[in-house]
């Protein structure tokens, strides 16, 4: 199976970060949460696109290889090499990868074994080999990775990101540093685009050269990663799930966590998702119960991404006011940081006081083996999409949840929004 990233438009798309060898080694992350990551993933996607490179730059991926492979042949988990006029197969792309390593200069933040890991090492062939096997993979466009994240780098130091309180404009402006060194700080960062070499790794070290170790640099440090994962996700035309990003606590499409706490409202929880197969997974998703669930989960999901940014819009207009005064700026970042950190936890407490008007109060299901399970899901699922289909819950949707919403932020965060 080859194919052009370009071919997949129209399919539901995800690039999940946690599986980047780089934060793997750094957050310690577990195969088991990558697993059950990939099965989330596939209960809201289509594919998942992941970099062929991440299954022979962690000992956890090529660990999960055999466990993720049935999911690699059928495309479901599909790797993703560079455009075909430069690589043709999985062989010669990582040819190309352990020639271009083997050109780097001594760089001493190869030394950190996270970052060290995305150098190709001859070694890694027999990962490659497996991989190979398969047969599937998908040829990137003419998106160079490099090039989406020089932009991405530089839009994340303008004034057209200055609202993002994660930015890194916005996280220089938090930071403890005087005022008149905050220009010529961005300005430095703005030129590490033009290094030859220009990459994630590059990014970090230039900033680790300019921060003291400390909150400041972590902070700044996991955005150039963050941005780094945005990239990819960027150029494969798809969207992004990060196990570490701070706007998981908010409500938007791709966000996997927002969806395991949904399917927990009908007792279907990750530790159930946990212990099904792929195989089991595949049979929950094509079902008619499961795509019209899914179908309904992404429309409420819409609607209350509006109402979220509505306030959000709000809040920032009271920034603009309040930076010609140059008064008030840290409360409205507080109440910012406060959205992003319970939207999301508001959203499902909304909606499991519905459902539990709706369909007596769900236990949590107990794994008795792939068909019993399958069938208690769907089961759930039927029953959600009773109420879901029902005048009552199209009223919830579209008017009253969104009120209640709204004052229950306004009720958090101590502010009439």
């Amino acid at each position: 199976m080859r194919q052009l990233v370009s071919n997949l438009k129209r399919e539901k798309k995800i690039f999940i970060g946690d599986f980047d060898s780089y934060t793997i080694i750094r957050y310690g992350i577990p195969p088991e949460k990558l697993i059950t990551l990939s099965k989330i993933g596939l209960l809201l996607f289509d594919r998942l696109m992941m970099p062929a490179a991440f299954f022979w730059q962690s000992d956890t991926l090529h660990r999960l290889f055999f466990e993720l492979e049935p999911a690699i042949a059928s495309g479901l988990v599909l790797p993703v090499i560079r455009e075909y006029s430069t690589t043709t197969d999985i062989q010669d792309y990582f040819n190309m990868r352990v020639d271009e390593s083997e050109k780097i200069g001594p760089m001493t933040v190869f030394q950190q074994p996270e970052l060290a890991s995305e150098l190709a090492n001859p070694h890694h062939v027999q990962y490659v080999k497996l991989l190979e096997a398969t047969n599937t993979f998908a040829h990137l466009d003419q998106n160079s990775i490099r090039e989406v994240y020089k932009n991405n780098w530089e839009k994340d130091l303008t004034d057209k990101y200055k609202f993002d309180i994660n930015s890194l404009r916005s996280l220089l402006i938090q930071a403890n540093l005087p005022i008149e060194q905050i220009p010529v700080i961005i300005q430095t960062l703005q030129n590490a685009t033009s290094h030859p070499q220009f990459s994630r790794a590059t990014c970090i070290e230039l900033i680790q050269s300019l921060f003291p170790k400390g909150r400041c640099q972590e902070l700044l440090v996991e955005r150039a990663s963050w941005l780094y994962l945005k990239s990819n996700a960027d150029a494969y035309g798809c969207g992004l799930y990060y196990s570490r990003n701070p706007y998981n606590g908010m409500i938007f499409t791709d966000n996997l966590r927002l969806l395991a706490k949904t399917l927990s409202v009908f007792g279907i929880t990750e530790e159930v998702i946990s212990q099904l197969t792929i195989e089991d997974i595949l049979q929950i998703i094509t079902s008619s119960e499961y795509k019209l669930f899914i179908d309904s989960y992404r429309d409420l999901i819409s609607n209350m991404n509006i109402a979220q940014d509505n306030i959000v819009l709000r809040v920032q207009r009271s920034i603009t006011n309040e930076m010609r005064k140059e008064t008030g700026l840290p409360q409205f970042y507080k109440v910012l940081q406060l959205i992003q950190s319970i939207s999301s936890t508001v959203f499902i407490s909304l909606l499991a006081n519905h459902f539990s008007n709706n369909i007596i109060s769900y236990s949590m299901l107990v794994y008795t083996g792939s068909a019993t399970i399958i069938s208690e899901i769907l089961k759930r699922i039927t029953a959600a999409n009773s109420v879901m289909s029902s005048s009552n819950f199209t009223d919830f949707k579209n008017y009253v949840i969104s009120k209640e919403y709204e004052k229950s932020i306004n009720k958090h965060t101590g502010v009439i929004i």
